[in-house]
């Protein structure tokens, strides 16, 4: 049994829907189902009743669930503890998306306080850092992504999408274009790793009409402009990511029709539990910066 097994259970515990804590957890629903039956196994017993395509919290999952919260806060108290008696000022930050608004915030604010440390992670899965999504000082996402807790937030900056075409392509002079006008091409997405989940774009073009023909999936950004700068596929980037553009000179964007002005990037912390003082100070700082 594992502390990542724990936290995915008390998760879809919390929700009572494995699609919601999947969607929270960024992780597949098979692998989170997965993770919940192999828990079952281990334990011996049956923490969920299953009614349709319904589950329900039992008395057994209820039992454990109130001795996963105690492990589960005495791991996080201990892990608060240990940086106190090391005197680390850490921030720690989950992403659901870039932001170079606050990517710059980040970097102007370490030049000035040399003694915090930020612990930046975009995945649960990330086993060099590991931070639970409910357990990092802010989160940094759309207005369209469920927290699946009370929070407060402060808008970043208002994102759109565009096509990443070959200057080649017949639609690369167009002003803007429709997603379904792509529909025959074949595209590159981004997906996160372990459970390979890919990007939003790819069902972007669900919602458009069509299944679209995957030539490239990779976990990094960078490899993705590679793959669409050799011309033999196409991409869909939100705006903050044109200015890399610049350095792969095959390639233009167009936007597409029906995603200007998008969503919305957002910093977030929790509601119901304070801030470090440290995570006050950047808070502060990054107000200023973009008032």
């Amino acid at each position: 049994m594992e502390i990542l097994q724990l936290q995915y259970f008390e998760c879809v515990a919390r929700h009572e829907n494995v699609s919601k804590a999947a969607l929270e957890l960024m992780i597949s629903q098979p692998a989170l189902s997965n993770s919940i039956i192999r828990l079952e196994k281990e334990l011996g017993i049956t923490l969920f009743d299953r009614v349709g395509r319904k589950i329900y919290l039992n008395e057994q999952g209820k039992s454990l669930l109130a001795n996963v919260k105690k492990i589960l806060d005495l791991i996080s108290r201990s892990k608060t503890n240990s940086r106190t008696a090391l005197r680390q000022r850490t921030i720690s930050m989950f992403h659901y998306i870039y932001s170079p608004t606050l990517m710059k915030a980040i970097a102007e604010f370490s030049s000035s306080h040399s003694e915090t440390t930020f612990q930046i992670s975009n995945t649960v899965r990330d086993s060099s850092i590991n931070l639970p999504i409910s357990n990092c000082d802010f989160i940094i996402h759309k207005n369209t992504t469920s927290l699946g807790f009370p929070h407060r937030s402060l808008p970043l900056e208002t994102i759109s999408y565009y096509a990443v075409l070959p200057k080649k392509h017949p639609l690369a002079q167009k002003e803007s274009i429709h997603l379904y006008d792509l529909r025959n091409d074949s595209f590159c997405f981004l997906c996160s790793a372990g459970d390979f989940h890919l990007e939003p774009a790819y069902s972007f073009c669900l919602e458009a009409g069509f299944s679209p023909k995957i030539a490239f999936s990779t976990t990094r950004p960078y490899l993705k402009f590679f793959f669409l700068d050799e011309g033999t596929s196409v991409g869909i980037v939100t705006s903050v990511y044109l200015s890399h553009l610049k350095k792969f000179p095959a390639v233009t964007s167009v936007p597409l029709k029906g995603f200007e002005q998008y969503a919305q990037i957002q910093l977030s912390w929790k509601e119901d539990v304070p801030l470090s003082p440290e995570g006050n100070e950047f808070l502060s700082y990054i107000k200023q910066i973009i008032s």
